[in-house]
């Protein structure tokens, strides 16, 4: 009986010391069977450091992991410590449970050449038929899964497309998921929360129905900064830095059997966003963008967002001849060349549009509803900055806009009308007030209305002195436009008005614009100018430009009131332009009639509200014109003659005696001249002495004498641009000097 019991213990202990050199055994023989095996098992080579089994606790241990590239050479996948804490009882119960989850020193390698990742093997591999599945018996009882303290601690992702040569990464990723719990009966909840090390942190809820399977879930971001994806940024975009704290609470609604159908709402926020080129200069930001989304649904096609608000943005805009430095840093200049890859893929869409488009209104048609629906409550833009620079004259231009308001109505997909109203304050100072309405679907159908105060015309004084030679000393302008476009017809009315303007010739402008003379001449008895521009053209014309439309016609006020100053003088004594532009002579009579007193008085009361005007009377006929003249009054007083050219009226005249000979003709016009000029001289000497009007005669090559009739012609100069020089002929001021000149 003892014998027998000492037999069975000694069998019991060698059985148990058995069983316990196996389990002792068993983490290295699984080692390496795993090793061995482990492109049968895996798909790819594998190495294990270490791996230990605590069986009393259930925890499994993994040490210096490392699977490789389909080389066997490079790393693939590798960590330092895997930590997995089981509680097997539960798998009685139909319940997979883990009570922790420690994965340490995790290294992902991720690279792709072409189209093809590192990793497409073993998708490939793990996706292939399954021999050895046994045909399915019967639906399996409800299984559950419960996942407690998900730990990742030290984690590095990197990215390399070969294609670029550019490598991305996530370096120190740590999260700890809490619970996650998955019931195939009941509804299931999976709650996680990641704290990256560079700051930031993400939280997920989310709720499963397994019967209906319906599910909504939120994803929180708080503060998570923007600065490691700069890299992904710089792939297309010339910049050196990214900085920014993203903010976001989405809300996820929809059914696991209908993955497109998924709803999407929440709201998106971006604090202190700023973005720097490549010489580490700010060109964008904004201390705030928020946008909420309403509804977000894929399968219909509708966005719809409730506001979008930017809050103190920040804009640096660098123009140049050739470019602007938002096209340089975004490569708009220099488009990259396309892949072979993508030359084909490009090449295979654009014969699929083409297939597309020949039967594409039948399946529009048909299928209805493939319009894309968006809608915005609400646009604003709040207190905002954005500082230009050119140097488009050789010299830097900078001017400041700030405290920039834009705020818009309703923006929708089918709206037909979109109104937008924007103010601004100019370099410091100046206002502008804009309303701009148009049609959305037809951009040529607008309305435009604009108004400029208190702008600081010298700010201007680097395009003034380089495009027109003159320089803006002082003078604010105030600007008025209202403008309507119709199927692209623009009809638009421009109010200028200037107030205490002084310019100052630099004799430097690439064009030859009279901008003194004009802003002299221009001012009205308060010293303002107000001017009236209409702007007519048709923006359907491809060879319309809007700006040049506008620009030619300013300068084409500038010219004109330059070359007919009489119209904007006129003004000034409440007189009408003919009144002094010219008097008018009636040979032989000699006697200043009431209507030259009346015109010179207009000229004298004129010199006198226009300090700095130079005025200047010609006497000027053309010979030719003088005898058509002379023949007409002949024939009208004596009815002698009904025809015929000036000579034949000259030889009459001869005969009669009332015409001196070809000889005389000359000197009889300049006697007349200066007898005429002696009598105006006179009248200016009694009404004013102080008087600084020149009458004289005209030069024999002055182009104004051609087919005009004995007259006296004024002219209208600034004072200072008058040649100090005078021809011989020439009277400097009234009584002062006989002068003769000779007539053609």
């Amino acid at each position: 009986m003892s014998i027998r019991k000492t037999t069975l213990r000694n069998i019991f202990v060698i059985a148990l010391g058995v069983i316990l050199v196996f389990l002792i055994l068993l983490p290295g023989i699984v080692r390496r069977y795993v090793v061995n095996n482990s492109k049968e098992l895996l798909g790819r080579q594998v190495a294990i450091e270490k791996l230990r089994i605590n069986y009393l606790t259930s925890t499994l241990k993994v040490f210096d992991f490392k699977m490789y590239e389909a080389n066997d050479k490079e790393v693939f996948i590798s960590f330092d410590t895997l930590i997995v804490n089981s509680e097997p009882y539960k798998f009685i119960g139909k319940t997979l449970s883990l009570d922790q989850f420690y994965l340490r020193g995790l290294n992902v390698q991720v690279s792709k050449r072409d189209s093809v990742f590192n990793f497409d093997d073993l998708v490939a591999y793990h996706s292939s038929p399954d021999t050895l599945t046994t045909e399915d018996e019967g639906e399996d009882s409800p299984f559950k899964f419960e996942l407690r303290d998900m730990e990742l601690k030290d984690a590095t992702l990197e990215f390399h497309d070969q294609n670029v040569d550019q490598t991305f990464g996530v370096e120190d990723l740590v999260f700890f998921v809490p619970y996650i719990e998955w019931d195939q009966e009941n509804n299931s909840e999976a709650d996680f929360e990641l704290n990256f090390k560079r700051g930031g942190t993400l939280r997920s809820d989310f709720t499963y129905q397994p019967k209906t399977r319906d599910f909504q879930g939120s994803i929180n971001l708080d503060k998570m900064p923007l600065e490691a994806y700069g890299n992904y940024v710089a792939q297309s975009a010339d910049i050196s830095s990214l900085d920014g704290k993203l903010n976001a609470e989405i809300t996820l609604r929809g059914n696991s059997q209908q993955p497109d159908e998924i709803l999407i709402s929440g709201e998106i926020e971006v604090d202190n966003l700023e973005l720097k080129d490549t010489q580490d200069k700010k060109f964008l930001g904004a201390a705030m963008v928020e946008c909420t989304i309403d509804e977000i649904a894929f399968a219909k096609k509708e966005f719809r967002l409730g506001q979008l608000v930017v809050d103190q943005p920040y804009i640096r805009f660098e123009l140049d001849s050739v470019s602007n430095n938002f096209s340089r840093i975004f490569r708009v200049d220099s488009p990259r060349e396309a892949t072979a890859e993508e030359s084909a893929e490009a090449g295979e869409d654009s014969l699929n549009t083409e297939m597309a488009n020949k039967t594409g209104d039948t399946l529009n048609t048909s299928s209805g509803g493939n319009d894309i629906f968006y809608a915005l409550r609400k646009f604003q833009v709040k207190n905002g900055v954005l500082d230009y620079t050119d140097n488009l004259t050789g010299e830097p231009f900078d001017y400041h806009l700030s405290e920039i308001e834009i705020d818009t109505d309703s923006i929708y997909s089918d709206t037909d009308w979109l109104d937008i109203n924007a103010d601004m304050v100019l370099n410091e100072r100046g206002t502008l007030d804009a309303a701009l309405g148009f049609d959305p679907g037809n951009p040529k159908n607008l309305d435009l209305d604009i108004a400029i105060k208190d702008f600081v015309l010298s700010d201007l004084n680097i395009y003034s002195t380089y495009y027109t030679g003159h320089s803006i000393l002082k003078g604010d302008m105030f600007y008025f436009s209202d403008s309507k476009v119709a199927d692209g017809k623009i009809e638009s009315n421009n109010t200028l008005l200037v107030k205490d303007v002084s310019v100052e010739n630099t004799e430097s402008g690439i064009m030859s614009i009279p901008l003194k003379l004009a802003v002299f001449i221009l001012k009205d008895k308060n010293g303002d100018i107000e001017l009236s521009v209409p702007v007519r053209g048709d923006l359907n014309d491809p060879e319309v430009d809007i700006w040049d439309l506008v620009g030619n016609t300013f300068k084409k006020k500038i010219f004109d009131t330059a070359e007919n100053p009489a119209r904007g003088l006129a003004k000034v004594v409440d007189a009408a332009p003919e009144d002094i532009e010219v008097l008018f002579l009636n040979y032989p009579d000699t006697t200043l009639t009431e209507r030259h007193q009346e015109q010179l008085d207009l000229i004298l009361e004129l010199e006198e509200k226009k300090n700095g005007l130079g005025i200047e009377l010609s006497f000027m006929y053309d010979k030719e014109v003088f005898m058509d003249s002379l023949f007409k009054k002949q024939e009208k007083g004596v009815g002698s003659i009904s025809g015929g050219s000036a000579d034949q009226a000259k030889a009459e005249l001869t005969v009669a005696g009332n015409l001196p000979e070809e000889a005389e003709l000359d000197t009889v016009l300049a006697d007349y001249g200066r007898s005429f000029r002696g009598k105006i001289e006179n009248y200016i000497e009694a009404k004013n002495s102080n008087s600084g009007i020149i009458v004289r005669l005209a030069e024999l090559s002055d182009p104004s004498q051609v087919e005009t009739m004995p007259q006296f012609k004024v002219k209208y100069t600034l004072r200072e641009e008058e040649n100090p020089e005078r021809p011989s002929g020439d009277s400097q001021n009234s009584n002062k000097g006989e002068g003769d000149t000779q007539s053609r």
